[in-house]
């Protein structure tokens, strides 16, 4: 494939729900990027389900297996690194692990609020991948990446995607918001 080099490539993929996830299409994810070595990799997030993070009720199989979801997600993550070693390499907060997380440590167990080796960013050894954690990603100013709107402040459970599309009224960018699962990604643009 030939890319002109001119051009900043952006690619960006989100909500791939370790153990659920289509291996297939991670082939596909990684194949992509080897081949357009984009300048910027924006995951949009929940990448983990973290199952056993959230208050709903649990089988056993949802209970256990946190250090496996990590270290699955650490191998995804040096993948990308390998084929795309000089792209910059966002992951968006999310629901399924992000809020979770913090729910747990901040909310429900003060005892684990300052530990620092229980901040997301220390579970997924980002930093050791080079890899930045962002609420949302803003480019040049014109494109919003975000994986759903509690950040936002402007989230709801019942309706987010209504919540998005009463920010675009007011918003000089567009944005490509994650966490839909039937789609993958929405993306809400605003022509000024």
């Amino acid at each position: 494939m030939i890319v002109n080099k001119d051009i900043e490539i952006i690619f960006t993929f989100g909500d791939r729900h370790y153990p659920s996830n289509d291996k297939r299409i991670d082939s596909i994810i990684l194949q992509i990027i080897k081949d357009i070595k984009p300048s910027i990799i924006i995951d949009g997030g929940d990448g983990l389900d973290g199952d056993m993070l959230s208050n709903f009720d649990k089988t056993t199989d949802q209970l256990s297996g946190f250090q496996k979801q990590l270290d699955s997600d650490y191998e995804w993550r040096e993948s990308i690194n390998k084929v795309s070693p000089k792209s910059t390499k966002i992951l968006l907060e999310c629901n399924h692990f992000s809020a979770r997380l913090s729910k747990l440590t901040k909310k429900n167990n003060y005892w684990a609020s300052d530990l620092r080796v229980l901040e997301q960013k220390n579970l997924q050894k980002l930093d050791e991948l080079d890899w930045e954690l962002m609420e949302h990603y803003i480019y040049k100013n014109s494109i919003m990446y975000v994986h759903g709107d509690g950040g936002l402040g402007v989230g709801s459970n019942k309706a987010p995607i209504n919540q998005v599309r009463a920010m675009m009224k007011e918003s000089t960018m567009s944005v490509v918001r994650y966490h839909s699962h039937t789609s993958g990604i929405e993306i809400h643009r605003n022509y000024i």
